[in-house]
């Protein structure tokens, strides 16, 4: 889970991305077949009323146009 803050770079989610191995960004590129392409910042399980500090599900990743 991570914090939603509503201006700026989020500091939960860019710790996030720069955790991940280069050679995974790499790969999760390559896998990408399809609109959107390249990789995907998604958030999900967001508080209804988007209150700041509420938490929040973030998800890194691509579109694929098929099942994998």
């Amino acid at each position: 889970m991570k914090t939603l803050i509503h201006q700026g770079v989020n500091p939960h989610i860019q710790e996030h991305i720069a955790a991940l191995p280069q050679q995974e960004h790499l790969r999760l590129k390559a896998l990408s077949d399809t609109e959107p392409g390249g990789l995907l910042q998604i958030s999900d399980d967001l508080d209804p009323d988007a209150r700041e500090g509420s938490e929040l599900t973030y998800m890194h990743g691509v579109a694929l146009s098929r099942p994998g």
